[in-house]
This record gives C-alpha cells, structure tokens and sequence, in this order.
C-alpha cells in the first residue's frame, strides 16, 4: 500500500519525522506555472503546470531519529 503525505509550505520537520520514524524516504515535488502560446477569452496566457519530481531523501539508519 502506497501512502501520500502532503505537506503544503510551511513545516517541512513534520514530513521529515514523519518519514524518519516509519523508515520511508521523502519525495520532494513542487509544481511550477509558465505562460503558454495560447490566449484565452479574458485576453491573458493560459497557463502551463509542470509537476517536479526531484530524487528520493531517505533517512540515514546511522543516525538518530533526530539527526537524520
């Protein structure tokens, strides 16, 4: 089972932890917006969302739970 854990801006100590105490990596994401080609009724570029998936941060079973 695959769980998802969302934490929008704000604490990101509170996903680390969360992680960190279940032996689970944390999935940076973040979502960027650019204009596109395309205008739309109301005369402004429709926008273009790009999803981010960087690399997996996976706790340090070397340190403590605190640490890592």
């Amino acid at each position: 089972m695959t769980t998802v854990w969302i934490v929008q801006e704000g604490d990101f100590c509170t996903s680390f932890t969360f992680a960190a105490r279940n032996n689970k990596p944390v999935l940076p994401v973040f979502i960027t917006m650019s204009d596109s080609d395309v205008i739309d009724a109301d005369g402004f570029y429709v926008q273009e969302y790009t999803v981010h998936f960087c690399e997996p941060i996976y706790p340090d079973p070397s340190k403590k739970q605190a640490d890592s």
